[in-house]
């Protein structure tokens, strides 16, 4: 698939669009990493769809975990954002597989973009490629397929 042909770019959070947190109760940072808000407007300008998939800390209140991704969620323009707690926490690929269902897809025309092993496993067993987060925010770095 070519960087012409739509997809939905699925993008992991912490470490990805935003600064890793200390731990997983650590604040979250209202600051997206650098390049991720030029290269998600490339990405939009190019007709792909942007969605978010994060697993979050159980130990999070619920509104703090909501208020940051929707935060990130507007700086990006994703168009939906999925987080897990427990079983649906990757590497388990069903928070990818939501997202395919939402906008009608098959796994293969979803990208996940991440920074943790446990991403790109649950891009793999979703059926979906996988781009690691340092290397796709490179500039002029396109999609890469399987």
């Amino acid at each position: 698939m070519s960087l012409v042909t739509k997809m939905i770019i699925i993008f992991d959070a912490d470490g990805t669009l935003t600064p890793l947190r200390g731990s997983a109760t650590g604040p979250f940072s209202f600051e997206l990493l650098p390049g991720v808000a030029e290269k998600c407007a490339e990405m939009r300008a190019a007709g792909h769809i942007l969605a978010i998939a994060s697993n979050q800390s159980r130990r999070r209140p619920r509104s703090d975990v909501v208020q940051q991704l929707r935060w990130t969620q507007r700086q990006i323009g994703a168009a939906t954002i999925r987080w897990a707690a427990s079983k649906r926490c990757k590497p388990a690929p069903a928070m990818l597989l939501e997202i395919c269902k939402q906008f009608n897809a098959h796994p293969a025309d979803e990208l996940f973009v991440g920074d943790w092993e446990t991403d790109r496993q649950a891009a793999e067993a979703a059926g979906c490629s996988f781009a690691w987060a340092n290397e796709f925010f490179k500039e002029g770095k396109q999609c890469p397929r399987k």
